[in-house]
Parts: C-alpha cells; sequence; structure tokens
C-alpha cells in the first residue's frame, strides 16, 4: 500500500512539472508578423562593470527571431567588455567591439523566443578565458501579431463527365405507326350490277351502201326451202329481196307476243 502512494505521489509531481513548464513557455516566434522592433531589453547578471543599453532591435524574418543589442563598460571606462563570443541554443556570435566607445554590439543573435532567454557568454577579462551565463530579458508586448493565415479555399467538385470508351446509349426506335385500315367498299355500290353495253343496231342497206362508212358484212342468206314438185314447175316469178323478208319475219314474231300478253290464260 505505501508503495502505490509513493508511485501515485511520483505521477502527480510528474503531471504538475508538465503544467509549470506549459505555462512558462513564451509565445512561439511565428505568432509575429515579420518586421523590425524597437523593444525594450535588459541582461541578467551582469556585474558593476558593464551595463547593457535599455533598447535592442528585433527582426522577425519568416517566424525567427534575431535580436541586436549593444553592452558598454562603465567602471573604469578603460576599454570595451571583453567577450569572445555568446553562445545559444542555435550556435555563437561573436560580437563587434568599439574601443573607443567602451561597447561590445552583439548582431543578428537568434533566439528561441521572447521574454525570458537564457545565454552563456565567453569573457576573456581574467587570467584565462570562461563562460559566463546570463538571461536576456527581451519585452515583446509591442510587437504586433501575425495575421492567421487564410483558411484555404475547397476546390470546386469536378465535373462528372461521361467516359469516352463508352458507347452512347442506342436510341430506342419509335414505334411504327399502324395502317389505317382499308375502307369497305359500299355494299349498295357493289350490288349495283354492271351496264351491259347497248346492242349494235343493224345498219340499213342505205348506210351499207355509204363509201365512208366501214360496212358490215351482210347476213348470210337462210337456204331455201325445197320446193314441192307443182311449185317447181310453176314459172318463177320476181324474187323477194332479203331486207324485206327479215323484216316481216321479226314483225311477226312481234304480233305473235303482242298476242300472248293481251289474251286472258284460260
Amino acid at each position: 500500500m505505501i508503495h502505490l502512494c509513493h508511485r501515485f505521489s511520483a505521477i502527480l509531481a510528474a503531471f504538475a512539472a508538465l503544467v509549470c513548464v506549459g505555462l512558462s513557455v513564451p509565445a512561439a516566434a511565428e505568432s509575429y508578423a515579420d518586421g523590425a522592433y524597437s523593444v525594450p531589453f535588459a541582461v541578467e547578471g551582469l556585474g558593476r562593470h558593464n551595463i547593457a543599453h535599455p533598447t535592442a532591435t528585433l527582426h522577425v524574418e519568416n517566424g525567427a527571431l534575431y535580436l541586436d543589442f549593444t553592452l558598454e563598460r562603465v567602471d573604469p571606462r578603460d576599454h570595451a567588455p571583453q567577450y569572445d563570443f555568446l553562445t545559444t541554443e542555435y550556435g555563437d556570435f561573436v560580437p563587434v567591439l568599439d574601443e573607443a566607445a567602451f561597447t561590445c554590439t552583439f548582431q543578428r543573435v537568434q533566439i528561441p523566443h521572447l521574454g525570458r532567454v537564457e545565454v552563456t557568454a565567453q569573457t576573456s577579462a581574467m587570467s584565462q578565458p570562461y563562460g559566463i551565463d546570463y538571461v536576456l530579458v527581451i519585452d515583446g508586448s509591442a510587437v504586433p501579431a501575425a495575421e492567421p493565415p487564410a483558411p484555404a479555399e475547397e476546390p470546386a467538385p469536378a465535373e462528372s463527365t461521361a467516359p469516352e470508351n463508352d458507347p452512347a446509349p442506342a436510341e430506342v426506335p419509335a414505334p411504327a405507326e399502324e395502317p389505317a385500315p382499308a375502307e369497305e367498299p359500299d355494299p349498295l355500290e357493289s350490288a349495283a350490277p354492271a351496264e351491259e353495253p347497248a346492242p349494235t343496231e343493224a345498219a340499213s342497206p342505205t348506210e351499207n351502201s355509204s363509201p365512208v362508212e366501214e360496212t358490215v358484212p351482210a347476213e348470210a342468206p337462210a337456204p331455201a326451202e325445197a320446193l314441192s314438185p307443182a311449185e317447181e314447175s310453176a314459172p318463177a316469178g320476181p324474187r323477194i329481196g332479203l331486207p324485206i323478208v327479215v323484216a316481216a319475219s321479226l314483225a311477226l314474231l312481234v304480233c305473235v307476243f303482242l298476242l300472248k300478253i293481251t289474251l286472258p290464260k284460260g
């Protein structure tokens, strides 16, 4: 039970340490807008011989932070501060000394963030070089924050196109038109008897003699009846013409027909 309590206490302590570290992390460099800014500046750990100029120049380039600052010798004013280089997590930075002005200027020292930044400076003021730890204090309250990036526009959906290889759908043929029903013939018209051609009238003997009109061949004369011996011995009289005989025969037939119609049946 005691071991469990110790383990639980260790977990709580680790969690509390992580929370404290997260709260103490300053703003990231990429949260500032690009540009050059004059910011309040100080250095913790300097002795009474050197001071830091109260204003430094901050350069923000593509999210990276670069700092220009100057240290000055004040007591005694006999030479510039004796520093060989300054070390940050990005490397070593060599200063520019100005013995006439008793100054030591560091240019474009890359720092990870604003606020409190721990550095190490190597000095040669003693009998042998050695490093001294300092804390750079940069007030970035006046540095404008970078504008958040505009949200990327979503690409417009591609228009769906029919694949080129797919054949086009076959067109459905239109239904064939049904033929109109044939008109039935009128039964009255079909029942009407066809007109018989009128009989050709026999041409008269005078018409047959016309040289212009086509002559109708004369009917063959009926064979003469055999004559009795008495008749044969009788002297021959004048012969009656064939047309007169035919006309007489037709007149006789007409008379017989009329008598049959008019006489009562009995």
